[in-house]
């Protein structure tokens, strides 16, 4: 049962109103267009991993689209919590399109198709430290222990994800949108 749904519709209509009426000349105006083209590739990303979850049993689950928590830290933020009765499961979710190179030195790096590289940084450490947070939070707030999965999950399919070369394994969190179902599959089983 999805119990929080996506909210990031606000924010597109807020960057929609802010573009329209910013002059073409401003400073911030390509800001304002990047930050909109981002976010409307964000919310698709995200809608993407609505589809291999409709193949769950709607009764046996709680799905939470971007919680935002606070902590003794500040906020964090999760992109979907799936709370099943033995276990939570975090996906993150990345709307990278291209080539993804995972590298040794924990660098991601997508390439495009007119070879343009992006560097953004592994997102292992992010859901790791998403997991504890979370279960700090958990507690803090007196709920019972359970165990936290996390993913990666890549939302497009046609993304190439690739090591940077043969001595770097991409982890095992890192999947396509098409695997996360049998994924949950295979957690079902686990728990």
């Amino acid at each position: 049962m999805i119990v929080k749904q996506h909210d990031k519709l606000i924010e597109v209509l807020k960057l929609e109103a802010l573009e329209s009426r910013i002059a073409l000349y401003h400073p911030k105006k390509e800001r304002v267009v990047t930050d909109l083209k981002k976010k409307k590739s964000e919310i698709a990303g995200e809608k993407e991993v609505d589809y291999p979850l409709g193949f769950l049993d709607y009764d046996k689950f709680f799905i939470l689209h971007n919680i935002r928590l606070e902590d003794d830290n500040g906020y964090f933020q999760i992109d979907t919590l799936v709370l099943f009765e033995k276990y939570n499961l975090i996906l993150e979710v990345k709307n990278w399109q291209g080539t993804v190179i995972f590298d040794a030195n924990g660098q991601v790096i997508r390439k495009r198709t007119n070879e343009e590289e992006e560097g953004f940084p592994n997102p292992i450490p992010q859901v790791k430290t998403q997991t504890f947070r979370l279960q700090k939070w958990l507690r803090k707030h007196n709920f019972p222990e359970v165990e936290i999965e996390s993913f990666v999950v890549i939302s497009f399919p046609s993304t190439i994800i690739k090591p940077a070369h043969s001595s770097v394994t991409i982890p095992e969190q890192v999947i396509h949108n098409s695997q996360l179902y049998f994924k949950i599959m295979e957690l079902e089983k686990k728990y």
